[in-house]
């Protein structure tokens, strides 16, 4: 019996970004196409994802430049669209998106998608902000349809003429999957527990910044 199932193939880098980014739209996408996952690692690294139409493929893509490795990876992931047919390509992570999407181009992959989640030049300057401006709009470019993770990156990319604007939407309200309300929910007796440690009083306002040093 023929499989009538589309075949869908989301990249990253990672799979620490599929596994807490993707999983919510992968678990979904399951029930009615069969998804394949490509990012380097093991199986064991995305256990809870795979299943019957869910499967696996390691790919050693680096997230720094590296030419013999990149152009490698290049060259797989061209190979594996070709023989897979796939009917979409998903990429998300900077250099995942320009291989994944330069690839799906020539191997004329349908529909190719890439997931805006930042801009490394943004706070670039001279001939390095260019150069990594004109591989994002290379990604643009290859791609069929772009998604940006907020509004304001979405107005930042059209601003900065990386993208036409009838070529990016945002999902809902923004985000990649979302925010799950069930997990996130306030908490006084642990709120009253934390103040007390950090010598906080029950009336004070608390302002948090969260950030990472890169």
């Amino acid at each position: 019996m023929t499989n009538l199932r589309k075949k869908v193939c989301i990249v990253a880098t990672v799979p620490f970004a599929l596994k807490v980014f993707m999983r919510p739209h992968i678990l979904m996408l399951a029930e009615e196409v069969d998804v394949t996952l490509i990012t380097r690692g093991k199986e064991a690294d995305l256990h809870t994802l795979l299943g019957e139409h869910v499967r696996f493929k390691n790919l050693n893509i680096v997230r720094k430049t590296a030419l013999f490795s990149d152009l490698y990876a290049l060259i797989a992931l061209y190979l594996i669209f070709r023989k897979n047919r796939f009917d979409v390509v998903h990429s998300i992570m900077p250099k995942t998106g320009l291989l994944a999407m330069l690839a799906a181009y020539v191997a004329h992959v349908p529909h190719r998608i890439h997931t805006f989640t930042g801009q490394v030049w943004a706070n670039k300057m001279g001939w390095t902000k260019w150069g990594l401006m004109t591989l994002d709009k290379i990604i643009s470019f290859c791609a069929t349809g772009l998604m940006a993770d907020s509004f304001s990156q979405r107005a930042f990319l059209i601003e900065q003429n990386v993208v036409p604007e009838r070529k990016i939407v945002v999902l809902g309200s923004g985000s990649i999957c979302g925010v799950d309300v069930l997990r996130f929910q306030c908490n006084s007796q642990i709120k009253k527990i934390r103040r007390a440690e950090l010598g906080i009083s029950d009336n004070a306002v608390v302002f948090l910044f969260l950030g990472r040093l890169n």
